[in-house]
């Protein structure tokens, strides 16, 4: 596989995205306000754990509420469903990114003359997924690792020190196995992307495999956060595959199109 080709196709996606700031602008602001949120939350539950006042007050008023006065448990379920969150919007833009990629060269009528072309089906696809990815991924990466890393300084989270960074059990799940996941779905958009005929076919394929699969892949990923390293990395390589099988699908589907 040659890389320039690969990369070229991939920036041609980028180009493409970076006419839409608007999309892109609001992409960024929900990562934004999901980690901020998250910090906020934290934040707020360290200050009144170190407030023995505060702490009284809240043992007695939250009980009553049905809320447990446990800070500590409050400030990791927050983490919790900020990590979720971050997997989820991750994934879910991927896939919508991916599921209009070559659904957009059809419309322009150039997915024939690339088909023809020296380009290989392989470089393609990767370059339309990297070009699905880029975006998101950088996004992701920043507001993660911002997010955790103020996580692992306050020391209401002193006890998931194993689930943020920099454990390993943290570092294979979001920045190998988040990717990895992130492939899969950019693959499995990319193969809707190539049936579909049409903008509206397209979206609604896209957000009904999206729901089930950003459910699952997210509830995966953050499962195998709290069983270590190794079965963070397994989960990754899970992803990695189900990606080779799926672009080996929608390779071997772009061969049939060209043949009729």
């Amino acid at each position: 596989m040659r890389a320039p080709v690969v990369l070229q196709i991939a920036r041609r996606e980028w180009l493409e995205q970076r006419r839409q700031p608007a999309m892109l602008a609001s992409m960024a602001v929900l990562f934004a306000v999901i980690s901020g949120v998250v910090i906020l939350g934290i934040g707020t539950f360290q200050i009144a754990h170190s407030d023995p006042g505060t702490v009284d007050k809240l043992n007695t008023t939250l009980p009553a509420m049905g809320v447990s006065p446990d800070l500590k448990s409050l400030a990791a379920m927050t983490l919790s469903a900020g990590n979720w969150l971050m997997f989820t919007q991750f994934l879910g833009m991927t896939g919508v990114f991916a599921g209009h990629s070559l659904l957009h060269d059809r419309e322009l009528h150039t997915l024939p003359f690339l088909l023809l072309t020296p380009t290989r089906r392989s470089e393609l696809l990767t370059g339309k997924i990297l070009g699905a990815l880029g975006f998101p991924l950088a996004a992701y990466l920043v507001c993660t690792l911002l997010m955790g890393i103020i996580g692992r300084c306050l020391s209401i989270t002193q006890d998931l020190a194993a689930e943020l960074p920099p454990s390993g059990a943290w570092l294979a799940t979001f920045l190998v196995g988040g990717p990895a996941w992130a492939t899969f779905i950019a693959t499995l958009g990319a193969w809707i992307s190539f049936h579909a005929r049409d903008v509206r076919t397209a979206q609604q394929l896209v957000w009904f495999v999206l729901f089930f699969a950003t459910m699952i892949c997210g509830t995966l990923l953050l499962g195998q956060l709290s069983q270590g390293v190794w079965s963070a990395l397994g989960a990754a390589i899970f992803g990695l595959g189900c990606a080779f099988v799926t672009a080996t699908a929608t390779i071997q589907s772009m061969n049939r199109d060209l043949r009729r």
